[in-house]
């Protein structure tokens, strides 16, 4: 498990250059399996656009303090499977608008939900055919 400290460090750097209203840790730094080589995971949710050098740049400054490698995620760009994972495993360390919160949650569930209706024909079809999934 990731320690206050730490925590404290990555809301200090990834408010102060990206205002995100929501950042998540999740993987192994929330999961009671953080190792000496594992990496730290975050998920920032901001209304700005951000690039992927950007991203980049920031993980590398954030691994140089603490001294883990860093993994940053934009949630805007993210996949609605990969979302909803992060909102049901990982643990969200800041949250500046509650309202923008639920918006994001609430719309991910139902991306979500649509998603699994779409695929459930294939997955049937797959079933019957005796394949596992």
């Amino acid at each position: 498990m990731i320690g206050n400290e730490k925590i404290k460090i990555i809301k200090k750097i990834l408010v102060g250059a990206f205002s995100p209203y929501l950042i998540y840790i999740f993987g192994s730094a929330v999961k009671n399996r953080d190792r000496g080589e594992s990496d730290i995971d975050i998920a920032i949710l901001t209304d700005r656009r951000v690039d992927e050098y950007e991203l980049f740049i920031l993980s590398q400054k954030l691994a140089d303090i603490l001294k883990k490698e860093v993994d940053l995620i934009d949630l805007n760009k993210a996949s609605t499977v990969f979302k909803i994972q992060i909102i049901k495993t990982g643990k969200l360390i800041y949250n500046s608008n509650n309202l923008k919160k639920m918006y994001f949650q609430m719309r991910t569930m139902k991306d979500y939900a649509i998603l699994n209706e779409e695929r459930q024909e294939v997955i049937d079809k797959i079933k019957s055919r005796g394949a596992r999934i």
